[in-house]
Order: C-alpha cells, then structure tokens, then sequence
C-alpha cells in the first residue's frame, strides 16, 4: 500500500485507481516491489513506539514523585496519565 501511495504522489497519472495501481506496479516490478519499505516503516514505528512509552514512564514517574498524593485515587492517576 505504502509503495501504491508514494507513487500516487510522485506520478499522479500512473493509473486510475488503487487496484489498477497495485496490479501495474506488480506487473512491471513484481510482487516484492511493493514490500521494499516495508521495513523502513516498521523501524519507524517500533522506535516511536519506544520513545513514546519511555517518555510517558518517565513522565509519571516524576508526577508521582513531586506529589504522592496523587497515588491515592484511581481518578488522581488517571489524571497524572493525561498529564503525562
């Protein structure tokens, strides 16, 4: 999909539709061709992923440093997850 997308953009009259699109690309490049970002991607989001829950651990951690209190209720640690 993602390389059906990118050639979208790049070459706009490439082809009509996306099944149009996906059967020529599959055709001239062949079947692997529309996996070559596949793993650039999932990279991406993996990384992401990690940084985003490092980012939110750490965050919490220090809101329920600086205030304690806010361990005591399910909705005060709901609230420090928003914050966070």
């Amino acid at each position: 999909m993602e390389a059906a997308r990118i050639r979208a953009v790049a070459q706009p009259d490439y082809a009509p539709g996306l099944f149009s699109m996906l059967q020529r690309i599959t055709a001239e490049d062949g079947v692997a061709s529309l996996y070559k970002g596949f793993a650039p991607i999932v990279l991406r989001q993996v990384i992401f992923g990690m940084v985003k829950f490092y980012t939110f651990d750490s965050l919490t951690d220090a809101l329920f440093a600086a205030a304690p209190a806010l361990k005591a209720t399910v909705g005060s640690q709901l609230l420090v997850s928003f914050l966070a």
